[in-house]
């Protein structure tokens, strides 16, 4: 009888055996993927950090076109506004020297 409690109990030891192999597998493959996850997280943050710093550049060149532009768009106006009146002056300076000289 003691060689039968032998081999159950090799048995019993060997499927425990199995058991703790099939967990220490899984522990690695969950490490292994733990590990890719920290990885991809500190590409990700560096990617972000990236992402952040050229929006910072993209809104200070942005607001330095618009005020280039809003300066661009002020002097047009005050020319065009310059010419229209220049129109006007000449006009009115023809139309008081036909009046006057008919006198």
């Amino acid at each position: 009888m003691s060689e039968e409690n032998t081999g159950k109990g090799t048995d019993k030891v060997a499927e425990v055996q199995k058991q703790v192999d099939e967990v220490k597998g899984i522990m690695v493959d969950n490490v292994d993927k733990m590990l890719n996850n920290m990885e991809k997280a500190d590409e990700l943050d560096a990617k972000t950090s990236d992402l952040r710093d050229q929006s910072q550049t993209f809104k200070s060149r942005a607001t330095t076109l618009k005020r280039r532009m809003w300066w661009q768009n002020l002097k047009l106006w005050l020319a065009l506004g310059g010419v229209v009146v220049l129109i006007i002056l000449i006009i009115v300076i023809a139309v008081a020297a036909n009046s006057g000289g008919g006198d």
